[in-house]
């Protein structure tokens, strides 16, 4: 049986990513090129309708561009980053909820009694988060939205054991590699969850189980 998760995270952030926002930002709206204000919206705003990738559309200036759908701006933390972050948050914690219900059915389905041996390591009832997932492109974060963002991230971060690098201390100086900690540690619980050592061990018991009744039965 199993599980697939399925998550849209950024986790490949690099500094030449920063350094060209920033360069845009110094530059300003007026000295920039069409060519570079597409660039700057098309990663700020929800202005543009985005078509299949490869199709023309009309965009600022009247300039005809070609968009690759979901393509973002990888170099600065924005509404978008929050409202994908939230939700993922909140996907993940609604999957924790329900693993014990789901490995359970996968025991049945395979005719393992249960064991306590084959439990999640944690109160499912620790994951009902607090999250936003209406964030708009004017709205600013609250300190205490800063520090419950990251806390949940923290939370999920500890439901199961895997590797994955440190978390920031802080949102409030959040830094390009910062931001990709956050998200691979979304990730790397998503990979866990799906490698989560009860769906194995169910069908290893199955399997010994048969193994040994064609041995009593004289069968093998």
């Amino acid at each position: 049986m199993g599980i697939t998760v399925k998550l849209d995270l950024v986790t490949d952030r690099e500094a030449r990513h920063v350094y060209r926002v920033d360069a845009l930002r110094r530059a300003g709206w007026e000295a920039m090129t069409a060519a570079e204000r597409l660039e700057w919206w098309h990663g700020l705003s929800d202005e543009y309708v985005y078509w299949r990738e490869g199709t023309p559309v009309t965009c600022l200036d009247g300039v005809i561009v070609f968009i690759a759908t979901g393509d973002i701006n990888k170099g600065a933390y924005n509404y978008k980053d929050w409202n994908r972050v939230e939700g993922t948050a909140e996907y993940l914690a609604g999957i924790l909820r329900g693993l014990p219900e789901l490995l359970r059915e996968h025991a049945r389905e395979h005719g393992v009694a249960w064991d306590t041996a084959l439990d999640v390591p944690y109160d499912p009832e620790d994951f009902r988060l607090t999250v936003k997932t209406d964030w708009a492109m004017e709205d600013i974060p609250t300190p205490g939205q800063l520090d419950r963002y990251l806390e949940n991230v923290r939370r999920l971060r500890g439901a199961l054991e895997y590797e994955t690098e440190e978390l920031p201390a802080t949102m409030a100086v959040l830094t390009y590699a910062g931001a990709n900690a956050i998200e691979r540690a979304l990730l790397g619980l998503g990979f866990a969850i799906e490698d989560f050592h009860t769906w194995r061990d169910v069908e290893n018991i199955e399997k010994s189980c048969v193994y040994s009744d064609d041995v009593f039965s004289g069968e093998v």
